[in-house]
Order: C-alpha cells, then structure tokens, then sequence
C-alpha cells in the first residue's frame, strides 16, 4: 500500500482559505504586532466591489482588554471624519469572530523611511511637495469639527518617515491614528506605563510633559522632511537616556547647518516647522503647506510634476531592490505614550531619564502599511454605537 502524502503544515502566516467576514480574501501578512495583524487582503462580495484593502484587525484574545477594542474605534472614528486625498480612507470597520478589524484603502508602495533605506535622499523639489501634501493632510486632521462647530483637537502624534506612504502614482498618503490624541471625540484616558510617537520625532514639549496641540505634529513633520534630504537620522545618541534628554533640551539644527546648499525658501520654512519652542514655531499645519507651496512654485515651473515623477521612480527602484512589496508590510514597536490627560502631553520623559527611571520608546519602525496593533498602546474611551 502507497504511503500517504505528508500533509503540509499550514504555516500561521499562511491566509486562511475562507473569507474573512464574508468578503475578504486575505492574500498575505504585511505586518504582526501583539494585538493582532495586517494583512493585503482582496474584497470579493460584493462583486461590484472588488478591490485590494489593507485589514487590521484585533487579536481575538481576552486578555487584551476593552482598551485594545476602543483603541479601533478611535482609529476609525477619526478616518471615518476624514475625506482627504492625502489620507488613507477608511472601507469599513466591523466585527468578526471575536475580532474586530479595519479594513483600510491598499496604498501600493512602500513607506518613506524603507525608501531612505534602500534607495537614498530626495531632492528638494521632492520633499517640497512631499512636505505640502502631509502638511495639508495634517491641517484637514487639526480642523475636524463636530457640526456645531466644537473643534476635536486631534492631534496626529506619531507623523514620521514609517507613517507617510508613497504610491506607485506619486501620491503621498498619512496613516495610523492608533496613538491620535483624541480629546474632542472622548477624552483620553490617563495612562503613564506608555508613550506615544517614536521618539526621534517627537517635539521636545511631549519629552518634557507640557501641554502640546498641532504644532506638535508640525515639529514632526519639519523633522521628518528635513531627514528626507539628509537620507539619515537627525537626532542620534549613544543611548535612550542621552537621546531622551536630547529630544528635551537641545533644537534641532538650522537646515543649512546640515545642508548648507539648500536653498533658502526651504530651508526657512523647515527651520520655522522645527523651532524647539512651540509658540516660536510656524502656527498651522497650513501655514507650512502655503509656506511649501511658494518653495515648490519658486522653483519653476513644472517642478511639482518632476518631483510626483522622482517619487514614482524612487517607489519602482524600492520594489526592483526589495524584489517586491510583500516585505513593506509594518512590524509594530513599543509605542510611546498616552497623554496624561485630556489637553495634556505625556509623562515627563526627561524627568525619567534623569531619575535612571527605564523608558520604553520605540525607534522608527519599518513601515509600509498601517500599522500592526500593538499591546503597549492604550486608547481613549469611545462611545459608540452599532459599531
């Protein structure tokens, strides 16, 4: 009698041959983290959908707790408000097997930091227009209002190279709410065991337990877009402690310090984003966009649809030396923490370096999709209904 064929073991990163909630077929794992997963995934019913999405979605396990549920509501509930092409779109939040999920518009090009890895700097003209298109996402995201004209005060908090996505068309896209403040919507629970943002990019205000609005994402962004020119790190340190206490005390350096050929339009307005005091720093999210806007129009005409062009060969040359974008998918990191209230930032971070207490904060991430929940996140009280 023939021996019987040894049955494949079905690897766990393997997608099921069902689909999940109905509609989605999941194609394969971009990202795990410990709350859960993202995956590519294509939406089969109904038919006169059919698309590719990116689907979050939540561990099934107990022991995570409401807070890791409500951390998806949140996240939703502040897509669900945007209508922003520099955004990535919310398709559907929703319930399955025990597990809630986000299904997520499927951006078909790596995040910017993987870029920087694998294939360099961008010109300034890229970054001019890389840098307009985030900061105008970042003012729609600071402008969301209720209908009666309440103001949410949303503030982003972990803008950075991980979280800004490039298509293959050019376009520039902003993802992952999961560590949004989001005080307007619920008011944030206090939490002190955590941080939020990624630390090389966080305004010294958050290290320093202050009080922080938008112009703590703007700082984010000026920094971000300043380390797109450089193709490297801005803020570095032998350890935490020291790159905690940097982050507190000492300013980001002058654009032409690092840059000295840079042209003086956009090297003011990234010195305006990342000034170390906030009420010095430029004062809107769409401020520096009009500001970026005048650098990209200075530099000639047709210099935004050359730069679209460089974004476009930089994402080919990516996907030609990763061998394909399966590996763009997000790994999830310690975050780093909630505020300590309503309005307010986060536990003082150089207070804590100082005193020898240990701070988890997480580097920037390898990132091309939104993010994979991650355990250490806490996350507002939501009401909602029917969700």
């Amino acid at each position: 009698m023939p021996a019987s064929r040894p049955r494949r073991k079905h690897a766990e990163s393997d997608p099921p041959p069902e689909l999940f909630a109905g509609k989605y077929r999941l194609v394969r794992m971009l990202g795990k983290g410990g709350m859960g997963e993202v995956w590519l995934a294509e939406q089969e019913q109904p038919p006169s959908s059919r698309r590719r999405v990116a689907l979050k979605r939540l561990a099934p396990r107990p022991e995570l707790g409401e807070a890791a549920r409500e951390s998806f509501f949140a996240e939703a509930e502040v897509i669900a408000r945007l209508d922003h092409p520099n955004v990535v779109r919310l398709i559907e939040l929703g319930d399955c097997e025990g597990s809630v999920y986000l299904a997520l518009d499927y951006i078909d090009g790596p995040a910017v930091d993987r870029v920087l890895r694998k294939v360099g700097a961008l010109s300034p003209r890229a970054v001019a227009y890389l840098g307009r298109e985030m900061a105008r996402a970042l003012e729609a995201v600071h402008s969301l209002r209720e209908a009666d004209g309440r103001r949410y005060a949303v503030v982003h908090r972990d803008v950075s190279p991980s979280n800004i996505l490039i298509a293959r068309d050019g376009r520039v896209c902003l993802t992952d709410f999961g560590v949004a403040r989001i005080p307007g919507l619920a008011g944030e629970q206090a939490d002190g065991a955590v941080f939020k943002g990624k630390l090389p990019y966080m305004p010294p205000e958050l290290a320093r337990g202050e009080p922080f609005d938008g112009r703590a994402d703007v700082f984010s962004l000026g920094l971000t877009l300043l380390e797109a020119l450089l193709g490297s790190r801005v803020r570095k340190a032998d350890t935490q402690a020291q790159l905690i206490m940097r982050v507190a005390s000492t300013p980001v350096p002058r654009a032409r310090e690092l840059l000295p050929d840079l042209c003086a339009p956009l090297a003011d307005a990234l010195d305006a984003a990342t000034e170390f005091r906030a009420d010095k720093r430029i004062a809107s999210a769409g401020e520096l966009a009009e500001a970026l806007e005048q650098v990209l129009r200075g530099m000639g005409h047709g210099a935004e649809d050359e730069a679209r062009s460089e974004l476009k060969e930089h994402v080919e040359a990516y996907i030609a030396r990763a061998g394909s974008l399966s590996g763009a998918g997000c790994h999830a990191s310690p975050s780093l923490p909630p505020a300590s209230g309503p309005g307010q930032s986060s536990p003082d971070l150089l207070g804590r370096a100082q005193s020898g207490v240990p701070v988890a904060a997480s580097g920037d991430r390898p990132s091309g999709r939104p993010s994979a929940p991650d355990a250490r996140r806490s996350a507002p009280s939501l009401r909602r209904s029917g969700a």
